[in-house]
């Protein structure tokens, strides 16, 4: 797995401010965790629209949005004022299957290895 490069940033300019130790010390763990992709959502979705497959679309999307809001795990970091995130860890994308899966299946076998954007899949 490759390392992220982060563009280099003065910590020293007036406009930003000096980044405090918290800041400092979350930016280098951001920067040093791999990206990657999270299922949770895309399961949660998944069966909800197996479950309720003759029911309208309209009802489907409804009741999956209820089932991911009802069932997701609420990922919170500790040293993170600011709680929240839509996937179970930093740096980690979500499926949403209600959008576009085709290109999600077509390059899940090179998530981890294609040349931008790495994913690792857990």
């Amino acid at each position: 797995m490759s390392t992220t490069v982060a563009t280099p940033v003065r910590t020293d300019e007036p406009h930003f401010g000096r980044l405090t130790p918290r800041m400092a010390a979350w930016r280098e763990e951001l920067l040093d965790t791999p990206q990657s992709v999270c299922v949770e959502r895309a399961v949660l979705a998944t069966q909800t629209y197996q479950q309720h497959q003759d029911e309208p679309m309209v009802l489907r999307r409804a009741l999956m949005v209820r089932n991911v809001l009802e069932n997701m795990s609420i990922f919170i970091e500790p040293a993170t004022l600011i709680c929240g995130n839509q996937a179970s860890a930093n740096r980690a994308a979500p499926i949403m299957p209600e959008y576009a899966m085709d290109w999600v299946v077509a390059e899940l076998d090179e998530f981890d290895s294609r040349p931008g954007d790495r994913f690792a899949i857990t």
